[in-house]
């Protein structure tokens, strides 16, 4: 006897499967995501090139991308300017869970396996309105979970214009999501004034790179600023810089110090085609541990490691986004790089910051005159620190003692009868030398 055995996967198994291990947050990044690849790939842009060259420019910009997210406990939307999605890739790859395309045939980009955006849908809520316009054709896709759960069919219905009679300015083009019928954990934490805080934190440092290039991204109505350190310069102290390729990555390590009056500790800050990682990492994945514990003396140490590729998928990063893939060969010898390139940057700490306690030393007047440069500014040619130690003053203390009506006849006379005896002493000192020795 003959037949067939249904081997089709379950879609609630699936859907409980693919949100499992991914947060709300990094769930509305990977939103986020899409819309920033499709700016860049509707305008033929690459902001990353330029920072192995001349650092980024905001004035390639043809108009200014918004990416625009709210939420309620009634509902998510997040929309953009960022070029609409064709009919043809909605059609055969947006929607599809996984994408057999290669990520190296296209430009620079943030998605990487095809389900971010299916896999976010389905975390949020459970009725889900996408639409989405380019310079030629829109269309409209409805997903009801519960009824498509319910149909043995993968696929989705769509309403479109596949030809638009004029078409129409390229900064009016984008894609609005629209997701009701939410989870009710969701629903819950979309209410929490601190959820509000915590995704424009996450976002802040997540996106910091493209926020700072001309991106506009908005939470609830409020303008998310980018939060990366500056790094500090002067003749004496120069910023580390080391870049190469490895496996078709490209790699551009840069390291210095953060600004004197910022008090925050830093780090290593890892980042993937622009998208930061890890952000001021001080464990053992960016390689603190035996032999070389971070320690509050290093809090000005900051440390930037671009990866930057073509082909997404080689990126050492996880799925999610939010970590680094530790044993990647590519990260493994890039960790190589910041032990060599950190080391002598933390020695130069350590001579200031003498049992936690900053010392007066040359290398603390160095440290505190050096000002602050903006990224686009810091020079690309390659470069190591290093510093040459100067010796210390040597000082000898000289102590005797004069009758009191003496000393405070002698202040009287130079007019400063407050000063203090060890003044008066140095001042004697300083006119003697002068005048015996200066002749």
């Amino acid at each position: 006897m003959a037949g067939e055995i249904d081997a089709n996967p379950n879609k609630r198994f699936f859907i409980e499967m693919l949100t499992r291990d991914i947060g709300i947050i990094d769930s509305i990044m990977d939103l986020i995501d899409n819309s920033i690849d499709s700016y860049l790939k509707t305008n033929d842009l690459d902001i990353l090139k330029p920072l192995f060259n001349s650092g980024i420019s905001k004035s390639k910009f043809p108009y200014t991308p918004v990416i625009d997210v709210t939420f309620s406990s009634k509902e998510f939307q997040l929309m953009d300017n960022c070029g609409g999605i064709s009919i043809e890739r909605a059609k055969k790859d947006v929607f599809q869970f996984g994408t057999g395309r290669k990520r190296s045939e296209d430009s620079i980009g943030l998605s990487v396996y095809g389900i971010g955006m299916k896999r976010a849908f389905f975390k949020i809520g459970n009725d889900i309105r996408i639409k989405s316009k380019t310079t030629s054709s829109n269309f409209e896709v409805h997903i009801p979970v519960a009824k498509w759960e319910a149909s043995s069919d993968w696929n989705h219905d769509f309403k479109s214009k596949e030809e638009l009679a004029n078409h129409i300015p390229v900064e009016e083009t984008g894609t609005t999501i629209q997701i009701t019928e939410l989870d009710e954990d969701i629903a819950r934490r979309f209410k929490l004034e601190t959820f509000e805080n915590e995704i424009i934190s996450k976002i802040s440092s997540c996106y910091a790179l493209f926020l700072d290039s001309g991106f506009q991204i908005k939470v609830n109505g409020k303008n998310v600023e980018p939060v990366l350190p500056k790094l500090v310069r002067s003749e004496e102290l120069e910023i580390v810089r080391k870049s190469y390729s490895f496996f078709d990555i490209d790699v551009l390590i840069i390291a210095g110090f953060s600004e004197v009056e910022d008090k925050k500790p830093h780090g290593w800050y890892i980042l993937c085609n622009g998208r930061t990682v890890l952000s001021g990492n001080k464990d053992s994945k960016t390689g603190w541990g035996s032999g070389n514990q971070w320690h509050s003396k290093y809090n000005h140490f900051v440390g930037f490691v671009h990866f930057v590729s073509k082909d997404v998928e080689a990126l050492p990063w996880t799925t999610t986004k939010d970590d680094i893939e530790f044993e990647s060969k590519v990260y493994q010898k890039a960790l190589s790089e910041m032990k060599i390139l950190s080391k002598p940057l933390l020695n130069f700490l350590s001579r200031i910051y003498q049992d936690n306690k900053a010392e007066e030393s040359p290398e603390k007047l160095l440290f505190e005159s050096a000002t602050p440069v903006s990224i686009e500014k810091i020079e690309t040619t390659e470069r190591v620190f290093h510093y040459v130690p100067k010796e210390k003053e040597k000082f000898a203390t000289i102590s005797y003692k004069k009758p009191v009506e003496e000393v405070e006849a002698l202040k009287s006379c130079l007019d400063n009868p407050k000063m203090s005896n060890k003044d008066l002493g140095i001042w004697t000192f300083d006119y003697t030398m002068k005048l015996e020795c200066d002749a």
